[in-house]
């Protein structure tokens, strides 16, 4: 448990920064080896890859196209020499072998039953690029090995979404700040829209009659007195210009209103 939190910290140095981070990682190291190790477990077992067991294994001829490819393909390998370098008296090593695989589909003959059918369609797989990276002297350690391997690509892609989300979060914070200085624009414009007088609005009054300087002359003296008489109301077909205040008071202009022929 140990060596695999700190195979993850050497991944990761920022981890080291943490309190108590062997503690707090070991819960969840120990459930991703417990469960990529059932997977490794439930693997069949290794196949040995030769010249000889091309003939007999039908897994090693549809991985290599002719027996003198397998040990061809295998000595391309850098890991596999570096493996025998390492391991002098070895005979035989374990390794993962990784190839490419090509999927087409073509038309072909079928064979149902007398009859030979023309045209049928078929598909043909092969393999290139053989790979042999890991590697070890027992099935038992590279079994062990791929479960490190595993639980390290995890930590990778991780590593990988943290990075998504501190990137997708300073965006945010960006988006944020430019929103926050968009509406303080907008309030301030909205500020400097109240202290102007605002626009002019124009209504059709009701009552009888021309407005005349008399009856200006007569308004005004009842606004003095605190009286009004029916000749305070604007008469019908005249024009009222209104202003609107940022207190939503509603004043008459003092200059005569013009009347709509």
């Amino acid at each position: 448990m140990s060596d695999a939190i700190e195979r993850i910290a050497r991944l990761s140095p920022q981890l080291r920064l943490a309190e108590r981070y062997q503690e707090r990682l070991a819960a969840a190291v120990r459930t991703s080896l417990d469960y990529v190790g059932a997977l490794v477990d439930d693997m069949r077992p290794a196949r040995e890859a030769s010249a000889s067991a091309w003939t007999t294994d039908p897994y090693i001829q549809a991985f290599f196209a002719a027996p003198e490819d397998v040990p061809r393909a295998l000595s391309r390998s850098t890991e596999l020499r570096t493996h025998f370098d390492a391991n002098p008296v070895a005979n035989e090593a374990f390794a993962v072998l990784g190839m490419a695989m090509t999927e087409r589909r073509t038309f072909g003959v079928a064979q149902h039953g007398s009859t030979a059918c023309t045209d049928v369609q078929r598909t043909t797989v092969s393999f290139s690029g053989h790979r042999a990276r890991v590697c070890a002297s027992t099935e038992r350690t590279l079994r062990e090995e791929i479960v490190l391997r595993v639980v390290d690509q995890l930590v990778l892609v991780g590593l990988e979404r943290i990075g998504v989300d501190v990137s997708r979060r300073d965006e945010v914070e960006q988006e944020r700040a430019l929103l926050k200085t968009r509406l303080a624009a907008a309030a301030a414009a909205g500020q400097r829209d109240e202290r102007r007088t605002g626009c002019g609005a124009i209504v059709r009054s009701r009552g009888a009659g021309a407005p005349s300087r008399a009856d200006g002359r007569k308004r005004r003296g009842a606004g003095a007195s605190g009286t009004r008489d029916r000749g305070d109301r604007p008469p019908a077909g005249s024009l009222l210009m209104c202003s609107i205040r940022p207190r939503n008071t509603c004043m008459y202009s003092r200059g005569n209103c013009g009347s709509i022929a």
